[in-house]
């Protein structure tokens, strides 16, 4: 249990580093790096059920990781977000890429 804590508190600050990363490169008309770090963690998460399988203590940390990693909430608040100026395309794109990119990563990672 020690392992998963530490890899959701190493997965947080990974996130915040990507996204912020991400929002100084691509800028924030668009939430890139929220998107990124989920469908980066789905495919993580994917291969750590494998991991799981044969290490039981690497799988734990990277189930860890990957909960701290990735991040509904913020996901839910960029919709609101993109909702609330009127962003309706953008907005079905976030929503497809998230949900569609995501399970096709946690599926192709999937040992």
């Amino acid at each position: 249990m020690l392992l998963g804590v530490i890899g959701c508190s190493v997965g947080g600050v990974a996130r915040h580093v990507v996204t912020s990363a991400t929002t100084a490169w691509r800028g924030n008309s668009f939430p890139w790096g929220t998107l990124l770090v989920n469908v980066t963690g789905s495919a993580l998460l994917g291969y750590s059920l494998g991991v799981a399988i044969e290490y039981q203590a690497w799988g734990y940390m990277l189930v860890g990781f990957s909960g701290g990693f990735t991040t509904f909430s913020t996901f839910s608040l960029d919709n609101l977000n993109l909702l609330s100026q009127g962003r309706r395309g953008a907005l079905g794109c976030y929503i497809l890429l998230n949900l569609s990119l995501g399970a096709l990563a946690f599926y192709a990672c999937a040992v």
